[in-house]
């Protein structure tokens, strides 16, 4: 579509495909114009699915199928479970408070509240196969998401 504008939240796309650069344009395509959630059926069996290369097909070739999901409660909840790897991103608490009253235009007193009632990071890591501190800033944060990246692969 061209515009998801009007639907009713959350809105949610479902996308098909055996090129993985063109599904993260499709992904990111929908994004821009409003989507909430990209769904890349994984899962589906369906021979008329998996021999024409759309959804599960990707799974012929694991290196093709890394998938990044971002849920705040994904240790609380046990969900990490289903996954193969746990990325934990992080930083120093004190830079972790700041950020949270910046992006959300809370108090301290608020934003305190907020990061008490959750996991402690600390506790957090120790799930973790994988780290990502961002204390350091946008350049040392990408390097090292790309270094993971390529560890995945």
């Amino acid at each position: 579509r061209a515009s998801h504008g009007g639907e009713v939240d959350p809105i949610s796309v479902q996308i098909a495909g055996a090129d993985p650069a063109m599904m993260a344009e499709a992904a990111r395509h929908n994004v821009d114009r409003g989507a909430q959630i990209i769904d890349i059926n994984m899962g589906c069996p369906a021979k008329k699915v998996c021999s024409k290369w759309a959804g599960s097909a990707l799974m012929q070739d694991e290196k093709l199928a890394i998938a990044i999901v971002d849920a705040a409660l994904m240790i609380e909840s046990g969900g990490y479970k289903r996954f193969d790897k746990l990325i934990v991103v992080w930083c120093e608490p004190e830079l972790q408070l700041q950020r949270l009253m910046a992006r959300d235009g809370i108090s301290e007193e608020v934003a305190e509240a907020r990061i008490a009632a959750q996991l402690p990071q600390d506790e957090k890591k120790r799930y973790a196969d994988l780290l990502i501190d961002t204390s350091k800033g946008y350049e040392d944060t990408r390097r090292q998401t790309t270094e993971i990246f390529r560890q995945l692969k």
